[in-house]
């Protein structure tokens, strides 16, 4: 199964999940989150590329200098889903909550391919 249909599962389930960002730059490690959207964007340069929003309560994070809440769990991380790799399930949890913050509603939805 494809990383999208298994991100369009999770989300419809709202099983939480671990996976690795290998995108370029990025801590190395993995993640542990709770799926929210998966939807297509397009990049300044015109390319379209389909981005992950999870709500991420576990795991290693990036922190910018500077900015004290970026790096700080749980919080949100967006992802390209092209970098998302060897998501697991975490089949054995509960559904997860979703997050108070969250708002299906937001603009970037627009395209959206799966949320809650």
């Amino acid at each position: 199964m494809n990383e999208l249909k298994v991100i369009e599962e999770v989300i419809t389930t709202r099983t939480p999940i671990s996976f690795e960002y290998v995108r370029e730059r990025k801590t190395p490690g993995d993640r542990i989150g709770n799926p929210h959207a998966v939807y297509l964007r397009k990049l300044q340069s015109g390319e379209k590329k389909v981005y992950l929003d999870v709500w991420q309560t576990g795991g290693v994070t990036d922190s910018r200098k500077g900015d004290s809440k970026k790096g700080e769990l749980p919080g949100w991380t967006t992802c390209f889903l092209d970098d998302v790799v060897n998501i697991e399930l975490k089949a054995d949890e509960a559904p997860f909550d979703i997050t108070t913050n969250y708002n299906p509603h937001a603009d970037k939805f627009k395209f959206a391919i799966a949320k809650i």
